[in-house]
């Protein structure tokens, strides 16, 4: 592997944070510290800070550098990690990017001595603030600082760039939260509930990954119902967590699901204003969300989806549905196990075709909830 220099770019006014964003903390750790301590031993030669604000991290004892040409954003932090580099190549991460992965980094240095970028992309868009720089960026970074064109790719044009899509990097960050920002403190809550269980709470949509019961789920529920029930306060009957999750001894997806109870759903939708203010996302009929007796809302970016909410009438089919089911596999363990069975063998058939899963398991769910009538 080529000798790189690892680099952690602390710049930024991080004005929607409203706080230096290196130093909120994850699981009691600062974010910056975090990166760090997921970056080491990976071959770099060394690892560097770029930052304008040297004495807030001369606790971390690493080297620390200004930026060569100030007021130059993104962009003059990365020519100024390349430029103090003492290797050839540069690895720069933000210091927004709490689980930045030693898998991804890996795979990301195998073309690196035929290129000069190497870049992960997301939804088609490259992240240049996750990507291995060469010293030949140098000259045209210069010149569009120069300019003041401070778009981080808008040098790429004149350099060998090696670009890497979602589906090239599957293997190593299938739920993509390698390439995760922390932005707003609504992104920070949503990293500490993923981070819960790291790899334990969250899923791309789409795809079918299980996981074997986590007790890390219990506590993701716990704390998403005492902010639901905060948020919806008189709007709402009673909260509960449903699912697959909810059930000890089989393996889920690992994504929480909840159902909240009105007294009719006759005013369903005046929840989603509050809702989507707390991040949730509306799943309307085009989206599998509104079904006859509930809507349905999501948590989580695309990348990695942490929670599902069914609003549902109290006493209402759906609602007696979504408690009948979890009681019967808590209380009877051989149909568990069936169902574990089933939905083992339906995620290695439909890895990625979630709907083909959900109606895989249609018949056996009928058959449990026969038992409930």
């Amino acid at each position: 592997m080529a000798e790189f220099t690892l680099a952690i770019i602390c710049g930024g006014k991080s004005s929607r944070m409203g706080t230096n964003k290196a130093f909120v903390e994850i699981e009691g750790t600062p974010m910056i510290e975090r990166i760090i301590e997921r970056t080491q031993g990976l071959g770099q030669q060394e690892t560097i800070l770029v930052t304008n604000a040297p004495t807030e991290y001369a606790h971390l004892d690493l080297p620390m550098y200004l930026d060569v040409i100030p007021e130059c954003g993104a962009l003059g932090g990365i020519y100024t990690a390349i430029y103090h580099s003492k290797t050839t190549h540069t690895m720069v991460i933000a210091c927004d990017m709490p689980f930045v992965s030693a898998d991804v980094i890996h795979v990301m240095m195998r073309d690196v001595s035929d290129y000069d970028v190497v870049v992960p992309t997301v939804k088609g868009y490259p992240q240049g603030l996750h990507a291995l720089y060469s010293k030949n960026c140098l000259e045209p970074i210069r010149a569009k600082l120069n300019q003041k064109q401070l778009k981080v790719i808008g040098f790429y044009e004149q350099v060998n760039v090696k670009y890497l899509d979602e589906d090239t990097l599957r293997a190593v960050n299938p739920d993509g939260l390698a390439l995760m920002n922390v932005n707003t403190p609504d992104d920070l809550e949503h990293a500490r509930r993923i981070a819960l269980g790291s790899d334990l709470i969250g899923l791309r949509r789409g795809i079918v990954r299980l996981l074997p019961h986590q007790e890390a789920w219990k506590k993701a529920y716990e704390i998403e119902k005492e902010r639901l029930a905060s948020e919806l306060k008189d709007e709402i009957i009673a909260i509960e967590h449903v699912g697959s999750t909810a059930i000890p001894n089989i393996p889920a997806k690992p994504i929480i699901d909840i159902a909240i109870a009105m007294p009719s759903l006759d005013n369903a939708l005046d929840l989603k204003p509050i809702l989507e203010s707390i991040g949730y996302q509306y799943r309307p009929a085009h989206d599998g969300g509104r079904k006859e007796g509930q809507d349905t809302y999501a948590l989580g970016e695309e990348i990695a989806r942490t929670h599902y909410l069914h609003v549902v009438e109290y006493g209402g089919e759906e609602w007696q549905n979504y408690l009948c089911f979890r009681d019967t596999l808590r209380n009877n363990p051989d149909l568990a196990r069936d169902y574990a069975d089933i939905k083992r063998t339906l995620a290695r058939q439909f890895p990625e075709k979630r709907y083909d899963y959900t109606d895989g398991k249609a018949n056996f769910i009928q058959r449990v909830l026969e038992q409930c009538r």
